[in-house]
């Protein structure tokens, strides 16, 4: 093999890992985003209901209210 050829090669092999390199960043940042939305998708159900619950609450203090 001639120098050359070896150049090649090595180049070849650095291009397959970047490309590899750019896959991989892209294919684990989309599934961290997703994991992210699905976290905070939790959390503003968990809020909405913790709103519901105060709500119901609230409407029971103000009728307790009227009653005095």
């Amino acid at each position: 093999m001639s120098l050359q050829t070896v150049s090649q090669l090595i180049l070849l092999a650095g291009i397959i890992l970047t490309a590899l390199g750019g896959y991989g960043s892209y294919h684990f940042g989309r599934r961290e985003k997703e994991e992210a939305d699905r976290l905070a998708e939790e959390k503003q159900k968990a809020l909405r209901d913790q709103i519901g619950k105060l709500q119901a609450s609230t409407e029971q203090m103000n009728s307790r209210v009227e009653l005095i």
